[in-house]
């Protein structure tokens, strides 16, 4: 198995307003509406569950997170991971993270800054009733015709979107999220 190194700005410096603005701004994309994306690119991704229990249902096996980078400060935590399935490795996402310490209980936040389960995993055990609020969408590489400068660990043409997770029907963001498909089912 390859692991890719993810191309994006350190972690830390992520933490600020702008936060998925400055992961995309180094990665070549063009934003589509969901009715792009393919339909099982839209199963994916165009949803209010979690991104945890979607991409564990639609491949039916459990995630592992396998870290790439991380960043706690002034209570605010980013994290570039990829989600691989248990049993075989095989990567079927990248994620960005970004939570803020006060969105959850001092246990919650220390089990997402080990890394060792997904966030959606960590927050339906404390018992959080979580939704996700997708409000973009993206396909890596510039558009057709279009030539791109940039170069991307990922494959041309991959579906991401950026998300934020939130309560219930509320609309308190507990995290923000960047997701990219690696894999389809």
């Amino acid at each position: 198995m390859i692991i890719m190194s993810l191309s994006s700005p350190p972690v830390s410096a992520c933490l600020g307003p702008g936060r998925a603005d400055a992961v995309l701004a180094r990665l070549p994309h063009h934003w589509v509406a969901a009715e792009e994306l393919s339909p099982a690119e839209r199963r994916l991704l165009d949803h209010r569950a979690t991104m945890t229990s979607t991409l564990e249902a639609a491949f039916g096996d459990r995630l592992k997170v396998q870290p790439v980078a991380s960043h706690v400060t002034a209570g605010k935590f980013a994290r570039q991971a990829y989600l691989a399935l248990e049993k075989s490795g095989r990567l079927v996402c990248a994620t960005w993270l970004f939570v803020d310490r006060q969105a959850m209980s001092p246990r919650a936040f220390a089990a997402i800054t080990e890394g060792r389960e997904p966030f959606g995993r960590v927050m339906v055990r404390e018992g959080r009733a979580l939704a996700t609020a997708p409000h973009a969408y993206f396909r890596l590489g510039g558009r057709e015709g279009a030539s791109t400068f940039l170069t991307s660990p990922f494959p041309e043409g991959a579906a991401g979107r950026v998300n934020r997770v939130i309560e219930g029907q509320g609309d308190e963001s507990l995290a923000e999220t960047i997701e990219i498909l690696l894999a389809l089912p």
